[in-house]
This record gives C-alpha cells, sequence and structure tokens, in this order.
C-alpha cells in the first residue's frame, strides 16, 4: 500500500498525481481554436483567417490590397476608411466568375483607361474630348461621365436598366428596406448620399455611414458595402431563404457594373454607326472635309492626267458611296 512505501517512493507519486491534476486542468481552461488539427504544431492566419492551402496567393493577395488601399487613398478615389468598408470578398468572387474579355473591360472601366475622348485626346490631340452623345462641350468624357451623360436615349436606357435592377432585387427575396434604399441611391446619381436614404433601424444607419464612406461612383463600379451582405443574410434567416446573402452581393456588383456596360455599348454604337455611304460616322466627315478642301483647291493643284477627277461636280460626289469617296 502507499502507507508500507518508501518516503521517496511516495513523493514520486504524489508529483504524478499533482502533474496529472495539472494538466486536466489546463486543458479545461485553455481555448483551442476549432480549425486547430491534431498534433497541427504551426498556423499562419492571413488577416486572422487561417491558410489552408499554400501560403502564396493570399500573402500576394493581401500585399496587393494594402498597396491598392495607399493607391486609391493618394488619388482621392477612396479614403483608407472608405475602403475597408468595401465588400472585396464579393467583387473577387464576382471577377472570378467573370470571362477574360469582360474582366479586360472592368479593369479598364475602373482605372478610367477604357477609350473615351479624353484619353484618345492624351493619345493625339486631334481628337475632341467632348461626348459624341450630349455633345455638350462644357463636358470632358471620361469613364466617369458614362452614368452622367444626359443624352436622352441615354437617360431612358437608365431608367431603364433602374428597372431591371429593382426586378432582380425582387426576384432575390431582397429586403424589403435594402430594395427601397438602394433604388433610391442608384436613382440619385451621387445627389443624394445613402444617408438620405430611409433608415429607420440601427443596422441601416451603421450601412449609411458604411457606403458613404465609399460613395456613388464607388458603388456603381462594384465597391460595395460589406454591411449588405450582413442585412441580407439577416433577412434570408428571418424568411428562412434558400438563397445566398454572399451570392446575392457578389450578384448585385454584377448588375451594377452591367448598368455601366450598357451606357458603354450605346456610346460606341453611337460613335462607330454607319453612315448611309457605309462609312463610320467620325470617318466619313473626315473624307468629306478633305473632299470639299480638294474641290475648292480646283483642277489646277493636280496634276495633268489627275484633273478629270474635277469633272464631277462636288455635289455628285458626295452622293458616291464611301469606298469610291476614299479612292477619289
Amino acid at each position: 500500500s502507499y502507507a508500507n512505501l518508501e518516503r521517496s517512493v511516495q513523493l514520486n507519486i504524489d508529483c504524478d498525481l499533482l502533474a496529472k491534476a495539472g494538466l486536466k486542468r489546463f486543458h479545461k481552461q485553455r481555448h483551442i481554436p476549432p480549425e486547430v488539427l491534431p498534433h497541427e504544431t504551426v498556423i499562419i492566419r492571413v488577416r486572422g483567417i487561417k491558410v489552408l492551402g499554400a501560403i502564396g496567393p493570399p500573402l500576394r493577395n493581401e500585399v496587393s490590397r494594402l498597396n491598392m488601399r495607399q493607391f486609391l487613398a493618394s488619388k482621392g478615389r477612396l479614403s483608407l476608411q472608405g475602403f475597408d468598408e468595401v465588400d472585396w470578398d464579393a467583387m473577387e468572387v464576382k471577377m472570378a466568375s467573370t470571362p477574360d474579355q469582360h474582366r479586360i473591360w472592368i479593369t479598364k472601366h475602373v482605372s478610367g483607361f477604357c477609350g473615351t475622348n479624353h484619353m484618345l485626346n492624351k493619345r493625339s490631340s486631334s481628337n475632341s474630348t467632348i461626348c459624341p452623345c450630349c455633345k455638350d462641350p462644357d463636358i470632358i468624357e471620361n469613364t466617369l461621365h458614362q452614368l452622367h451623360c444626359k443624352d436622352l436615349q441615354r437617360v431612358e436606357l437608365w431608367e431603364n436598366s433602374v428597372k431591371s435592377l429593382k426586378k432582380w432585387l425582387t426576384f432575390k427575396q431582397t429586403s424589403p428596406l435594402l430594395l427601397i434604399g438602394i433604388i433610391r441611391y442608384v436613382s440619385g446619381k451621387g445627389v443624394d448620399t445613402y444617408s438620405c436614404v430611409e433608415n429607420n433601424t440601427h443596422d441601416l444607419r451603421i450601412l449609411s455611414v458604411s457606403q458613404d464612406m465609399i460613395g456613388w461612383n464607388n458603388f456603381m463600379e462594384g465597391k460595395i458595402s460589406k454591411r449588405f451582405q450582413m442585412i441580407q443574410q439577416q433577412h434570408y434567416s428571418d424568411i428562412d431563404s434558400k438563397f445566398s446573402s454572399h451570392k446575392w452581393s457578389s450578384d448585385l456588383i454584377s448588375r451594377l457594373l452591367l448598368m455601366i456596360h450598357k451606357q458603354w455599348i450605346h456610346r460606341n454604337n453611337v460613335v462607330h454607326k454607319r453612315r448611309k455611304d457605309g462609312l463610320k460616322h467620325k470617318e466619313g466627315i473626315k473624307v468629306k472635309r478633305k473632299i470639299e478642301a480638294l474641290c475648292a483647291e480646283g483642277e489646277n493643284m493636280l496634276e495633268p492626267e489627275d484633273q478629270y477627277l474635277m469633272d464631277a461636280p462636288l455635289e455628285c460626289i458626295q452622293e458616291w458611296d464611301g469606298i469610291k469617296k476614299k479612292i477619289w
């Protein structure tokens, strides 16, 4: 028995019992994160999220995120606080599921490098900076102008896009308060802040502050507040819906970018539409001016063998098809 053992042996037994009791207390008191696996000695987290695969991609994403955060703030496009409010996870899902050519267009648009007249003027000063649709001489046509153009056809296209967005939000069982807020915010074209929208709950007031940090132009480019997803998730839970709030957020970004893309397609149709002679509008104007200039100079400016070109009057030449005009 224990009493008949030597003192040194008794002390050894006492130490074993106390050590086992201490180990049990330690395991009961210690909080072990649920993602820790047995015998996992090292855990790497990026922004508090455990890395499950190769460390390279999440590290590169984080470095890029920090650089972009500083870059957008330095350009005045998005404040540091506004950047932190954006649902970048939804944007990543949207871009990952987007075809390459459309993804290129999105990148060119949000960076301001689409072929607007403002950008074409930088390449060649002979290009006008005026919008080909509204033709307002006081407006420089850049990417931001695409959603603010006052051309009647583009305004009608915008209104139809807003109706399509509302129809989609309804189909996706969007929270009624979010639906009203989003439609009013989009329709306002940046004149009103999101705080001007009805925000009679604590969550909506937080959303309003968050989205106002981001701004309307950024919202239309897909930089939506992460608070939208949180409120929509709670709504889906309340109505016992099987829809995913994360999918809802990425799809909302797609819908907003689609509204811009429709405006861009319409703009390009105006720029590249064909005249009745078959020439593009811009090219036709250049050919017309060249023909008028040559006719004004007269046949004396031509070589004798080319003077027959002046046999046809200007009015007749202007009725020719485009290819014949260019050959002339």
